[in-house]
């Protein structure tokens, strides 16, 4: 990523410096939101409280640099632009922001938390094609990251009841989008604390994978990215 940057001059450096930005403050504070709720480290799990409303802010102000760079008009029904191109301006139901699903924690259907999603996988079509979670490690170090396809996730809309790993209800995962097809790129992920009200909410709170242990994941072949990436 540091050699691509590097090689981009004027606005497509901005655009691409502003980019990595964005997507290093999302993972910090999905990873961050996730720890402070579930860490097992009472003076981790504190810091990572304390620290949560900086980060939170110092994602604020790289949203909207990118928002600014990136220009307007991104938000309803397609628009005709001067050249003839449609434009989206409001997100519609049943289209998910990819950003919203990495960070997402992934439980199996016992229960029992077994990852978080890292990316979404996506074909030029704009189709989902995988999911990489990753399993194991301590605060993001170490991790084990395993790709499985999309359609092998079940995905809930509604927050969790009943702690981790004591067999606690679930609620009914939801059915992915038609298609699977994913929308652009928006703001930060928001794992929210269980019981939280889920009315009128556009995007998964989590995602089980069924029939899997942390244990498999772990023993699970390693994804690799591309190193173009």
């Amino acid at each position: 990523m540091l050699q691509k940057v590097q090689q981009a001059q004027g606005d497509d450096f901005n655009r691409q410096y502003a980019q990595l930005q964005l997507d290093g403050h999302q993972k910090t504070v999905a990873l961050f939101e996730s720890y402070a709720q579930n860490g097992d480290n009472a003076q981790l799990k504190q810091f990572a409280q304390q620290t949560l409303p900086t980060l939170r802010d110092h994602l604020q102000q790289i949203t909207q640099i990118h928002k600014d760079i990136a220009g307007s008009g991104r938000t309803g029904q397609n628009q005709p632009g001067q050249t003839g191109q449609q434009f989206l301006t409001q997100e519609q139901p049943g289209q998910w922001r990819v950003t919203k699903l990495t960070g997402l924690n992934v439980y199996n259907d016992k229960n029992e938390r077994i990852g978080d999603i890292n990316e979404v996988l996506i074909n030029r079509d704009g189709k989902a094609e995988a999911v990489v979670i990753g399993a194991g490690g301590f605060l993001g170090l170490g991790e084990h990251d395993v790709a499985v396809p999309f359609n092998s996730l079940q995905w809930s809309m509604n927050a969790r009841t009943g702690p981790t790993g004591t067999g606690g209800a679930t609620t009914a995962p939801a059915s992915p989008p038609t298609g699977n097809t994913v929308a652009p790129a928006g703001n930060t992920v928001a794992n929210r604390p269980a019981g939280a009200n889920d009315a009128g909410r556009s995007y998964p709170d989590h995602a089980v994978l069924p029939n899997a242990s942390k244990d498999q994941l772990q023993n699970a072949p390693q994804f690799r990215y591309s190193n173009a990436r």
